[in-house]
C-alpha cells in the first residue's frame, strides 16, 4: 500500500501564460478529396505570413502492399556537423525558441472519397521562411515518410525525426557551388507498426522559400 504522500506535494512555478495563434484552412482537390491544414505559433506575424503566401497540392492514394522504399542513409557525421554549425545558438534555449518564427503544421485528410487506411498522403507545399525560423510538420500514425525539400530561395536545414529520435538531416542551398538545392529523406518502421514522423525546416537566410513534397504512408 502506498503511503500518504499528500504532505510531499509541492507547488510548481509556471512561466507567464502566452497566446498561441492558430489558423485552419480547408483544401479540396480535383478528385473531391478534402483536407484540413493547421498552422500555429507564438508569433502572429509569422503565422499570417506563412498562411498568406502558402500554396499547396494534396492527394490521398491507395497504399500498394509491400511497397517499401529504400531508406536514405542518415546524414554523415560531417553533414550533421554542418547542420549543427548552421543552427543559431539560441535554438538551444527553449524560451528563446518561442520568440522566433516557430510554427507547427499538421495536415489531415477529412474526405478521402472512399479510400480507406492504410493510404498514402501525397503533399506539396511552398512556404516562405526567415533566418532562425523553424517549421515543424507532424505526421501521426505513419509507417513511412519519404520527403523531399527543395530550396527555391536562400538556404535551410532539414531534419527528420521518428518520435524523439533524429533519423536524418541535410542542408539545401540555392546558391551555386554550395550544397545541392534538393535532398530527400526516407524512413520507415516495421511492417504493421506506426509512429509519428516530424520533418523540421530551419531557415538560415532571411526571405527564403522552399518546396516540401513527398509521400507519408498512413496506417
Amino acid at each position: 500500500m502506498v503511503g500518504n504522500r499528500e504532505s510531499e506535494l509541492r507547488p510548481v512555478e509556471f512561466s507567464s501564460p502566452r497566446c498561441r495563434y492558430e489558423s485552419v484552412a480547408r483544401f479540396k482537390n480535383d478528385k473531391g478529396q478534402e483536407f484540413r491544414i493547421w498552422v500555429s505559433g507564438f508569433d502572429l506575424n509569422a503565422v499570417e505570413r506563412y498562411t498568406k503566401e502558402l500554396h499547396v497540392d494534396l492527394e490521398v492514394l491507395r497504399d500498394e502492399p509491400n511497397q517499401v522504399l529504400e531508406e536514405e542513409p542518415c546524414a554523415s557525421e560531417q553533414a550533421q556537423q554542418s547542420v549543427r554549425e548552421g543552427e543559431p545558438e539560441e535554438q538551444q534555449n527553449v524560451a528563446t525558441q518561442q520568440q522566433k518564427e516557430d510554427l507547427a503544421i499538421a495536415i489531415e485528410a477529412i474526405n478521402t472519397q472512399g479510400i480507406e487506411p492504410p493510404y498514402i498522403l501525397r503533399f506539396t507545399l511552398d512556404p516562405p521562411i526567415n533566418k532562425n525560423g523553424e517549421h515543424t510538420y507532424s505526421f501521426q500514425n505513419a509507417s513511412q515518410a519519404n520527403v523531399t525539400i527543395t530550396a527555391k530561395q536562400g538556404k535551410m536545414n532539414a531534419k527528420l525525426f521518428q518520435g524523439n529520435q533524429q533519423v536524418g538531416a541535410t542542408t539545401v542551398d540555392l546558391a551555386e557551388g554550395l550544397p545541392p538545392n534538393e535532398a530527400t529523406l526516407v524512413k520507415s518502421v516495421a511492417s504493421g507498426a506506426s509512429t509519428q514522423f516530424d520533418f523540421k525546416v530551419i531557415g538560415l537566410n532571411n526571405s527564403s522559400k522552399y518546396r516540401l513534397s513527398g509521400d507519408v504512408n498512413r496506417a
